[in-house]
């Protein structure tokens, strides 16, 4: 800057050669000091307080020949500390000064020559650190995060006016690292590395389609795998939107040496791969058995008789089966689909999650069978074992994110039926074998629990309370149901009758386990009075699980899978605030449901105390509009009037109030819940480091 002067010359002398003219208070010894204008023979002026021959104080003005303005701070001709500056064409900065250039925390405004502005962090004149540039006056294009000398460099979230946006790692104003990128305008999003500003190294990669009416498939075409340059290129597997699924090289974008591929029926082809198109034949699509079910372990397993037939046989009569209820079962697993998912989730993502296939199974009873989730579980996953395309199935079966399309749910239920119904001769007159079992599975114990009648029956019964159960339910397991998943895979052990394979990765966790579990994370009252102890919790489960109870004995080896352990802990979160949910939230739920919306809901025991209020108060000649009291008075009434009839003009609670305390409560508990597990892992993890310490030093 043109007027900063570090030097020690003496000021006078200095002065006499650079200001040519000057008027404001001077010492005797020729310094200025105090306020006053001075004019420089370069065509600058200064306007503000002097110090021992020195700009410096604060509300100075110094004014470039070009126009350039700076306001605010000076120390010993420096512009340093807090300021404003005001260029030629009208651009303004104002915030932190060092040395005259913008440093520490200040806003840049472009107006008028372009509508972006600044705030944040500088350093020695250029955006520096953590700070946000908006580039419209909408604010629909921005970056906010951390810089270096004036470009992107680091995390940081990158909005553009066309409403994409990335979030991630930059360097040098180029996405570099591990970020996310969605194209809103194109419904695609691209998780995973990047080099260049492409795609480049391992990532994730979504085609969303929406759709206007509901489907079976997962809306969306999906590849996870190696990229290069922006294009797909080594090991991935690419799921299609129809539910088909490749696995193996890539080339170019294309599908290029050793695959994998099944179709949405399962038809599958493994070789080699040219140019996207497989070099040898698929097997060709069967009208008289287009679902191609994997039943070859469970025929062999059941030892078939030849009046069962070959493995061709059975699958085309389990075909028969499906095509015989296959509205019913797409109109079910379209309906389960919908549970806890908004319009807009259905539109990206329409299969079916565990989640939703528990919820079918428990609403049929089927859990009552005799068989547990974990052995169902296992039926549906041993059939992948050697499978090509699908071994992540068998090595994680209680995997809770795991979907379903259609093709998957038929096949979960052909397994179950197996597991329940295996060796029974009388299920069917007409079928045999597996198709028999899957035939009366369906029609036996699921249709008969949702015929419109039944549904619409339970529908009914379950509003207000059940309804709202389930709500909060499905909600919750959306907020904490991937963390306590993560706790489940901490705590979870292989058991002794799971999958013998012990890279199979078989886990789960018992009864005494998961009471254990939340004992020592404070979660059970030891005091038998309290409002949760290890029978009440043992109650809850025997509910839909008569099997982990009979007759006083508890089955604490009973296992459960991580929905069941998350469905146990709302549960017990549900139980601590039983007396509130039932007094305070209940009640006003029921009222909204059963009153039109504008009216004020009152209690009966209210209305009625009300009604009695006004004929006392008629019959003492008080009129009830004239009662009244201050609030916080205790009720007190003017001249013994009855004041009760004027309760009615306050507002009747909020029953959204009362809700967003009522998971406000729970949020805590699984909240303490987490925080007590974070610690255990880090006690371990010292306890790890310990050992290993110990370890060493004995070698």
């Amino acid at each position: 800057m043109a007027a900063t002067d570090s030097s020690s010359h003496d000021t006078l002398s200095l002065a006499s050669l650079i200001v040519s003219s000057f008027t404001g208070d001077e010492l005797r010894n020729g310094k200025y000091h105090g306020h006053g204008t001075a004019h420089f023979s370069s065509g600058n002026t200064y306007c503000g307080p002097f110090a021992n021959g020195y700009m410096d104080g604060s509300n100075g003005t110094y004014t470039w020949a070009d126009g350039v303005r700076y306001e605010g701070d000076f120390h010993k001709n420096n512009l340093s500390g807090v300021g404003l500056y005001v260029w030629k064409n009208g651009c303004r900065y104002e915030g932190q000064v060092l040395n005259g250039l913008r440093h520490g925390k200040g806003v840049f405004y472009g107006e008028p020559v372009s509508k972006a502005w600044y705030n944040g962090d500088w350093k020695e004149g250029k955006v520096h650190g953590q700070g946000k540039l908006v580039y419209n006056d909408s604010d629909t294009s921005s970056y906010e995060g951390a810089w270096l000398n004036g470009m992107k460099h680091g995390r940081g979230l990158m909005r553009y006016a066309s409403g994409n946006v990335y979030d991630g790692e930059w360097e040098l104003n180029v996405k570099n690292g591990v970020g996310t990128m969605t194209w809103s305008d194109r419904g695609e999003e691209y998780t995973g590395e990047w080099q260049n500003g492409v795609p480049n190294g391992y990532g994730t990669y979504t085609w969303t389609i929406k759709l206007h009416r509901p489907h079976q498939f997962p809306v969306q075409n999906r590849y996870d795998g190696q990229w290069l340059n922006g294009k797909r290129h080594g090991h991935g597997i690419f799921q299609y939107a129809n539910g088909a699924r490749y696995e193996g090289e890539w080339m170019d974008n294309m599908k290029h040496g050793q695959g994998r591929y099944i179709s949405e029926n399962g038809r599958s082809y493994v070789g080699l791969f040219q140019n996207d198109r497989p070099v040898g034949d698929m097997p060709k699509y069967q009208n008289d058995c287009p679902y191609m079910l994997q039943i070859s372990d469970i025929v062999s397993a059941s030892s078939p008789t030849a009046d069962l037939g070959s493995s061709d046989d059975q699958l085309k009569q389990i075909n028969n089966v499906i095509l015989r209820y296959i509205g019913e079962l797409r109109s079910i697993y379209q309906h389960y689909t919908a549970i806890g998912r908004n319009a807009e989730e259905l539109a990206t993502s329409a299969a079916m999650t565990r989640v939703q296939l528990v919820r079918l199974l428990k609403d049929c009873k089927i859990l009552e069978k005799g068989a547990t989730l974990a052995d169902m579980d296992r039926a549906y996953a041993i059939q992948f074992k050697d499978h090509p395309c699908f071994e992540q199935r068998v090595k994680q079966p209680h995997n809770p994110s795991e979907m379903f399309i259609l093709y998957d749910f038929i096949s979960f239920l052909l397994r179950v039926s197996h597991l329940i119904y295996k060796g029974r001769n009388d299920l069917s007159i007409h079928d045999r074998g597996l198709a028999a079992e899957l035939a009366y599975l369906v029609k036996e114990d699921i249709l008969p629990y949702l015929r419109p009648d039944v549904v619409a029956a339970k529908a009914e019964k379950r509003a207000g309370d059940g309804e709202m159960q389930l709500e909060l339910l499905m909600e919750f397991e959306k907020q904490y149901g991937h963390q306590i998943y993560a706790l489940y895979a901490d705590k979870a052990r292989h058991k002794s009758h799971g999958f013998k394979e012990p890279s199979l990765r078989d886990v789960t966790m018992t009864i005494r386990e998961v009471l254990l579990m939340m004992k020592e994370y404070g979660l059970l009252h030891e005091v038998p009075t309290g409002p949760l102890t290890i029978a009440r919790v043992i109650s809850v489960l025997a509910k839909e699980m008569p099997y982990v109870e009979d007759g006083g004995y508890y089955n604490l080896e009973f296992e459960l899978v991580p929905y069941e352990v998350f469905e146990l802990i709302y549960a017990c979160a549900m139980i601590q605030h039983e007396d509130y949910y039932r007094d305070s939230v209940l009640p006003l739920l029921n009222n909204t449901h059963d009153c039109p919306s504008t009216s004020p809901e009152v209690d009966p025991l209210a209305e009625e105390t009300i009604q009695s209020a006004v004929a006392q108060a008629h019959a003492e000649g008080t009129p009830t509009g004239e009662a009244s009291s201050e609030p916080g008075q205790g009720g007190e009434a003017d001249e013994g009037g009855v004041n009760v009839v004027e309760e009615v003009e306050f507002d009747a609670p909020d029953p959204q109030v009362a809700l967003h305390t009522l998971k406000s409560r729970i949020c805590e508990i699984f909240n303490s819940i987490l925080t007590a597990h974070d610690q255990w892992k880090q006690r371990n993890a010292i306890i790890e480091k310990i050992t290993e310490r110990e370890a060493a030093d004995k070698v």
